[in-house]
Order: C-alpha cells, then sequence, then structure tokens
C-alpha cells in the first residue's frame, strides 16, 4: 500500500553476506550447534516452539536468491519452518556431515534442525547457512528457542533486524577513508608477513580441491578450570580469545618438522556488534563478524603465557586500526565475482593465494539459561568445518561457565592419531598456561 515502509529484510546481501553465500558454492560454509538435552523435552516441543520462534523472527524465514540484475538478494518468506527431523546413531558424527552438506542454491529455509535420541535424553543438531546466520547469534537464538520448549517463553523483545554490517561501519572506514585506511594496512601488515615468512602448513597437506572429511574433537573445562583460566588471562593482561590462540598454534606447531623457529598462521573470528554505528545488541540476528589473521613465528616448546599476551596484542592492534571492518572491502565484488560460474575459478585463485591459516572462533560467554532449560540442558557445542588446504577449525562456547572447545579437522589433511595428538597438545598448552609454570 502507498505510505508504507519496505521490508527491511527486502534487500541486497551485505559484503560479509554475499561473501559466505557465495563461497557456499565453492566450498560448504555451514556451522553447527549441538545441544545435548537430559529427560524433559520432547520432539514435539520443539517443534512447537519452532514455530512460535518462527513467526517472532523473519529473518530466520528468509531465502538468498539471485535477481533479474544479477544482485544477491535476501528475502523474505511466508514459508513453514523446518521440521524436526529424527535422526538415529551418534550425534557427532550426523554433526559432522552436516558440515559437508550444503544448502541447494535458492533454497528455503536455510537451517536444518535433527533430533537424535540418546539412553537418558537426546541431542539437537540445528544447521545453519553461513550466509544468513553468524554463529553467535545463532547460538543466542537456539538457546531462546529451547528456552521456550520448555515453557520458558521470552519476556522481552527481540533486538530488531539490522542493517549490513557495512552499511553501520563508522565513518572513517567508508569513502576515500576507507580506500586510504585499507592501503595503510596492506603495507603495514605485508611489512611482519614478509619477515615471518608465509605460513607454513602441516606435512600432510592434501592438494587444493581435495573433497574435506570433517571430524571433530572436544575439549571441556569444567567451571573451576575456567575460572582459573580466566583469572590466569586477566593476571597476564590477554584474552582467552588469545589463549585458545596460543593453544592452537603450539599444537600446530608441534606437528611440523625441526627445531628453527617455523612460521604459523592463525585467524580469530570477531564480533563487530559492539563496532558498529549505531551498535547492535549481541542477540542481533545476522552475520555481524570478521576475520583477523595472524601470523607468528614459534619453535617447538614455546611459552604459551608469552604467547597468548602476543596474539592478543596484535589482534586489539588491527581492531583498532579498523582491520575488523576493513577486511571485507579486499574481497571484490559482483563485477570480479559475480553469482554465477563465473566466480568459482576467482575464488579459486584467490583462496590459493591466501596465506595458510586455522581459525578460532569463539562465541563468547552466552547468557545463562531459565532454570527450567538448565535442569535438562547438558551442554551446547558449536563446530564449523576448516575450510580446503587448513587442518583445523576451532568452535568455543562458554555456557554456565564452563568452556567447551570443539577441534574440528579435515581427515584428508590430518588421521586419526595426528587429530588426537593435536588435541592432547592443545589441551596442554592450557593447561600450562592456567598453572603458570614453565
Amino acid at each position: 500500500m502507498p505510505g508504507m515502509s519496505p521490508d527491511p529484510l527486502a534487500r541486497p546481501l551485505g559484503r560479509s553476506e554475499r561473501f559466505y553465500w557465495l563461497l557456499d558454492q565453492h566450498v560448504c560454509t555451514n556451522f553447527v550447534l549441538v545441544a545435548r538435552l537430559g529427560p524433559g523435552l520432547r520432539r514435539e516441543d520443539l517443534q512447537a516452539a519452532l514455530a512460535r520462534s518462527w513467526s517472532r523472527h523473519p529473518r530466520l524465514r528468509c531465502g538468498i536468491a539471485v535477481d533479474a540484475s544479477g544482485t544477491v538478494q535476501l528475502e523474505p518468506d511466508t514459508a513453514e519452518p523446518p521440521p524436526v527431523e529424527e535422526r538415529s546413531g551418534p550425534w557427532r558424527a550426523l554433526a559432522d556431515g552436516e558440515l559437508n552438506a550444503p544448502f541447494p542454491v535458492g533454497s528455503r529455509p536455510l537451517l536444518r534442525c535433527r533430533w537424535v535420541p540418546e539412553d537418558r535424553g537426546a541431542a539437537v543438531v540445528l544447521t545453519v547457512a553461513h550466509g544468513l546466520l553468524d554463529a553467535g547469534s545463532a547460538a543466542r537464538w537456539l538457546l531462546e528457542l529451547l528456552a521456550d520448549a520448555v515453557g520458558c517463553a521470552p519476556d522481552a523483545p527481540y533486538p530488531a533486524h539490522a542493517a549490513p554490517s557495512d552499511a553501520l561501519y563508522p565513518a572513517r572506514y567508508r569513502g576515500g577513508r576507507a580506500v586510504l585506511g585499507l592501503l595503510r594496512i596492506i603495507v603495514m601488515d605485508a611489512i611482519p608477513r614478509r619477515l615471518g615468512g608465509q605460513p607454513r602448513t602441516l606435512p600432510s597437506a592434501p592438494s587444493w580441491g581435495t573433497t574435506r572429511e570433517p571430524r571433530s574433537l572436544h575439549i571441556d573445562l569444567d567451571a573451576q578450570r575456567t575460572g582459573a583460566l580466566v583469572r590466569r588471562c586477566r593476571e597476564l593482561g590477554c584474552t582467552v580469545q588469545g589463549a585458545l590462540m596460543a593453544a592452537q598454534a603450539l599444537a600446530l606447531r608441534a606437528e611440523l618438522p625441526g627445531d628453527e623457529p617455523a612460521p604459523v598462521g592463525l585467524a580469530a573470528a570477531m564480533d563487530l556488534r559492539a563496532q558498529l554505528e549505531p551498535p547492535l545488541e549481541p542477540g542481533t540476528l545476522g552475520n555481524h563478524v570478521s576475520v583477523l589473521p595472524v601470523t607468528v613465528k614459534l619453535e617447538p616448546g614455546h611459552d604459551p603465557r608469552g604467547l597468548a599476551v602476543t596474539l592478543t596484542t596484535a589482534v586489539r592492534a588491527m581492531m583498532a586500526r579498523g582491520l575488523g571492518h576493513l577486511f571485507w572491502l579486499v574481497v571484490p565484488g559482483a563485477r570480479v565475482l559475480p553469482p554465477d560460474a563465473r566466480s568459482l575459478p576467482r575464488l579459486d585463485r584467490m583462496n590459493r593465494r591466501a596465506p595458510h591459516s586455522t581459525v578460532v572462533t569463539n562465541l563468547g560467554r552466552l547468557p545463562d539459561p531459565p532454570p527450567a532449560l538448565a535442569a535438562v540442558l547438558r551442554e551446547l557445542r558449536f563446530t564449523m568445518a576448516p575450510q580446503q588446504g587448513s587442518p583445523l577449525c576451532t568452535g568455543v562456547n562458554t555456557l554456565d561457565g564452563a568452556l567447551r572447545a570443539d577441534l574440528c579437522f579435515d581427515a584428508a589433511h590430518v588421521d586419526e592419531t595426528g587429530r588426537e595428538r593435536i588435541a592432547e597438545r592443545f589441551e596442554a598448552a592450557l593447561v600450562e598456561l592456567i598453572s603458570g609454570k614453565a
């Protein structure tokens, strides 16, 4: 009708949304959240809660399509919510398989929900297309969904739907200022990369284009050890993210031959919501994350405490220089990467030239669930498969004061023995950091 404002969700994708959607046509970029539940919640209760959430959150109903002009659009829909399908077998095998099961182009909804019965309860396996949501907002929404399913309906309005992140970047990261800032960052960040050398990959790295085989292992810290880790990080002046990156870097460095310092590449996934103008609430649905690459030279047995401080300092400096925002400006637009088959070889060449790195993505501390949900929620897990050419992506969350990390490997890259060895070294580095022993 005349005078009515257009639907804010009927819009072109932002830079990060579009890149994840496009990358998904080349190599699957799903992430998976798993909520393990004790007795007290039925599949029918979850399906009913999903229907209610579907009406509250139009973002979840959106599809992604290409219009007649070649613009990749977010398209609101009125489709029914997905069925909560029951599946048999181990939930972890199902979750690993979901990481390599793309959503067909033009399909909707862009999430799947599975119910896996267990001896004492069930596991809910939620698979989400990364072009629709980032994992932080998806995790908060999943907790809201589960709370509703046990009778705790949301009692506060959900954050309003936001424009793409790049539309909310501060003024200094737009237009000519953004170009100058980007050139400055490229020059400044190229110097340490030149001095440090290209990050080394594992000796077992497969050729580019090898089909991935996601396999995940978990490392859990109870509330006591998690609290000790947080206190140690405060004493050192680093973040928990920095500590996790240090543990991952050291675990991978031990797999590289030689005793000389070797460059290891890492990438930190960072939430931009607090950096936008206006800032967004933590639960705002959408994709509002960025990735910050860091390269460090390590010898075997490097001190994890000093490394955690070094990595924290590097990430903070990059965020202060605007790299969290400007990272997406280096990704070519539609003229170079059109939404069709022409983009795939170009995207392939771009990925081949990118520095080798592994990822640590931390959801941070999630809100405490209401008592009725806390009584049945045993744990929450978060996994995302590493990209081609990368051996490892670690997903982390902290719920009820306990940290849970899921190390997701490419089995074409790292065999079972190697995966267990890396996980053990990862945990050992965290324990060493907590204890403060050299």
